[in-house]
């Protein structure tokens, strides 16, 4: 009974500390983010590592890597569709 008390005390305090940090995110990129976590079964998010989605496992084109590596805009794989981040 106590574990399941401290479960949903934890899992209320996990959920208030995203909604704020949610709150500073650019709000179409949240929205990118949850149609794909929905889509993709809880997984958005993969990182990259020698060029293969770890998600896929499937080698990313040269053009991507490159527009991955530089950081500046939101990439996605081109097999799966996920959010790619370099470890």
């Amino acid at each position: 009974q106590q574990t399941l008390e401290r479960a949903a005390a934890e899992s209320q305090e996990i959920e208030a500390r995203r909604e704020s940090l949610a709150a500073t995110l650019d709000q179409t990129e949240l929205q990118r983010y949850e149609n794909l976590r929905r889509a993709k079964s809880g997984l958005a998010v993969a990182k990259v590592e020698r060029g293969l989605c770890q998600a896929c496992r499937m080698a990313l084109p040269t053009q991507q890597q490159q527009h991955l590596r530089g950081g500046r805009k939101t990439v996605l794989c081109s097999s799966c569709g996920r959010l790619l981040f370099l470890s």
